[in-house]
């Protein structure tokens, strides 16, 4: 049974509320001339909050380009502490062969003889405080110092390093708090205004229940694959890409990762990409049903989630 994909991002249901207002206003006979008044529904309203609410999309959508600069910076920074921090572990890990549980002296944690790191930024640079604290403490007998000397590894550089991304990582999280601030503002305005649409479709549906196609010429996508289109996560590897067929027009794709996508229509990577940030959605519109998605990071892997078919 044909059903309509109600698009999930902010922009294309932005633009759909405007095709419907279009349409209303140039049809003499419209439809919806009765139905607006005695629902209540006056454009006027819904327009003006929209118009609102896309000041805080455009806020949020900066604010979150923004996090994630200061995400690539941090990282950059502190890709070479934390990349010594687990080569003096594996070090360490020979030296004290038979006995690698010494390792928690150093705050380090083992599992069935196997070194867990944690996850969390802010989890790894307490650990290298911990870890450097440990071989100051220990002074000339840190087992440490002939590994030092040999890689020429400065503890104190490393440190300063990790000081500075720190700083990065405290400006991420800020401009994280207040993009999600921008959400939820723009939220409050726009829900509303969604819901509207979604009766509007569901009223419409109705009325053209012999003949639902008629729905695109209000903006709305119908969907007639007897299958029903699913929520579907793909991960990139770093610099790698990924083809993606039956992709479902109406629906978007969320970038739920942590650097950039670059998404590409077709089977191929010509032509000008649309980029995609963390956190942003884009919706898969005339043309998207197959696309490449390619991740540009080289340390991060990509995520994302899209509408599909199949």
């Amino acid at each position: 049974m044909p059903r309509i994909v109600h698009p999930d991002d902010f922009l294309s249901q932005q633009r759909l509320l405007f095709d419907i207002k279009i349409k209303h206003e140039g049809d003499g006979n419209s439809p919806l001339t009765l139905y607006l008044p005695q629902q209540g529904i006056k454009f006027a309203t819904l327009t003006a909050n929209a118009a609102l609410a896309a000041t805080h999309e455009t806020s949020r959508a900066l604010l979150s380009r923004q996090a994630e600069n200061w995400r690539e910076l941090r990282n950059n920074v502190s890709a070479i502490p934390f990349s010594t921090l687990k080569a003096m572990v594996q070090y360490l890990k020979s030296f004290y062969r038979g006995n690698v549980l010494a390792l928690g002296d150093w705050g380090i944690t083992i599992n069935q003889k196997k070194v867990v790191y944690p996850v969390k930024f802010i989890d790894m640079v307490s650990l290298f405080k911990t870890f450097k604290q440990r071989h100051d403490d220990l002074d000339a007998d840190s087992p440490l110092t002939t590994y030092l000397n040999e890689h020429g590894v400065d503890l104190t550089t490393l440190s300063a390093k990790l000081e500075t991304a720190g700083t990065y990582h405290e400006n991420l999280q800020e401009a994280e708090k207040n993009a999600e601030n921008e959400t939820q503002l723009r939220n409050i305005l726009w829900q509303p205004v969604m819901r509207v649409i979604l009766g509007i479709g569901t009223y419409l549906v109705k009325l053209y229940n012999n003949n639902e196609k008629k729905l695109g010429l209000w903006g709305f996508t119908v969907n007639d694959s007897p299958r029903k289109p699913k929520l579907r996560t793909s991960k990139i590897k770093p610099a790698d890409k990924k083809y993606l067929k039956g992709v479902t027009i109406g629906g978007a794709l969320t970038n739920t990762g942590l650097t950039e996508l670059h998404v590409y229509k077709g089977s191929n990577t010509a032509g000008t990409p649309v980029i995609v940030h963390s956190g942003e959605k884009i919706g898969m519109t005339k043309g998207f049903s197959a696309i490449t998605v390619v991740n540009p990071s080289t340390l991060l892997s990509g995520l994302l989630t899209v509408l599909m078919s199949i």
